[in-house]
Formats: structure tokens, sequence, C-alpha cells
């Protein structure tokens, strides 16, 4: 579930090179930055990003419809959960930090609950914001985070039940 090299790199370069908003999209997010890129609207301040975006996308999932990608800088989040989704989302963190920074999901066992950690650092994975899910604190340098989800409520357009909180069997288009 490594990204490429190259795409890693690109994405690294476009989002520290990122002419930020200066209000965040979502103020009571604690991140030092949050924007987010609408798939099918033009992104004119970032249309490098949302072309790379794009690109990833195509490499991890082609056939899959998402609306919308949160991008976030040094993203601090408490357990939450993501009730405007309408499906699974797919998450990639990438950055010069060192440690920590691990997505960790809630996941609902018939015994009670269970905490999977999931290193996302330049890895895409399948995971539902829709259970309860956080980052962990992260050390050293900067960590961004790309947030593939969709909030269409129609089954046409994308939309699934909840059945899994963590896709651990979830391949990129170009592992299968």
């Amino acid at each position: 579930k490594l990204i490429p090299q190259q795409l890693q790199k690109d994405l690294l370069d476009a989002l520290d090179n990122l002419n930020w908003p200066p209000k965040r999209h979502r103020r009571k997010v604690k991140a030092e930055h949050y924007l987010v890129i609408w798939r099918n609207k033009r992104n004119e301040l970032h249309e490098k990003l949302h072309a790379l975006t794009e690109q990833l996308m195509q490499w991890a999932d082609h056939s899959w419809n998402y609306t919308h990608v949160a991008v976030t800088k040094n993203f601090c989040g408490s357990p939450h959960i993501d009730s405007m989704d309408s499906t699974f989302q797919h998450a990639v963190s990438l950055g010069r930090f060192t440690a920590g920074g691990e997505l960790c999901v809630e996941t609902e066992k018939a015994d009670g609950s269970e905490i999977c950690i999931i290193d996302t650092k330049n890895r895409i994975v399948r995971v539902d914001g829709r259970y309860v899910h956080w980052v962990k604190k992260r050390f050293g340098g900067d960590r961004y985070s790309l947030i593939f989800f969709n909030t269409n409520k129609l089954e046409e357009q994308g939309a699934t039940p909840r059945r899994e909180a963590v896709y651990k069997n979830w391949q990129p288009n170009s592992s299968r």
C-alpha cells in the first residue's frame, strides 16, 4: 500500500508549497491548516494538488467515486466520527515527521471494541470514518494528511452501508 516514490515526492512538494487559505475550512478542527478540495469543482488556487490527488486515486482506486479531499497540516484529532460521510474513505499521510501520527480506528467486535493502529505515512489505506477514529500525536517535522471521502447519500452515487472499520485486505488497483 506504499504510494509510488515519485508520486510521494510530488505530493509532498505540492503540500510544502501549498497556498493555504487564510481561514481554515473547518475552524473547530485542531490543525495548523485545513483545506477541502471539491473533486468536481475548479480549484484555481490548488490545481497542482488537485491534479496530484486525482493521479493518486487513479493509481489506488480509479473506479471509486469520492466527492472531496480534506487536506491538513499537523492535524491533531481527538476521537470523532465523520457523520457526513456516506461510505468508506481513503487516508494518506506524508511529511517529515519522525514518529507517531498513526491513524487509530475503533472497531466493533461482539466481545467489545478493538483499536487498530494504522501507519499511513507514505501509504494509502481504506477505513470507514463513520467509526470512531483519531490521529496519534506526531513527533518531529510536519505531517500532512489527505482524506478522500464521499458525502453523496444515494447508493448510485457511491453511498454504502457500514461494513468494516478497517479494510485490512484492500489493495490499490496496481497491487491487484
